[in-house]
């Protein structure tokens, strides 16, 4: 039973850790970018065109990291992933999805 209590506050930490790493500035601007790529090119293009556009300038940027900044990150690409997919819900749930 205690082993079980062990690995569960083990979890627990985890799962607080990657939240504070999800609140640092850089990656809720990698998040908010990716939101507002996703909503701004609904005119243009199908929600999975947006979503395309905004998965890729994301994974464009993190190869820009790796080569010529700090270096490719996860987590950049999980803020990113969280933006894109709370845009994607939000045109869905309000309406604004332009074909």
């Amino acid at each position: 039973m205690n082993v079980k209590l062990r690995q569960s506050y083990g979890n627990e930490s985890r799962v607080n850790a990657l939240i504070e790493k999800l609140f640092e500035e850089d990656k809720q601007k990698h998040f908010w970018y990716s939101f507002w790529i996703v909503v701004l090119m609904l005119p243009f293009t199908s929600l999975f065109g947006a979503v395309l556009t905004s998965f890729f300038v994301g994974v464009g940027k993190e190869i820009w990291d790796h080569f010529y900044g700090s270096g490719f990150c996860w987590y950049d690409m999980l803020a990113n992933a969280v933006g894109i997919t709370l845009a994607a819900c939000v045109t869905c749930l309000s309406g604004l999805l332009l074909w």
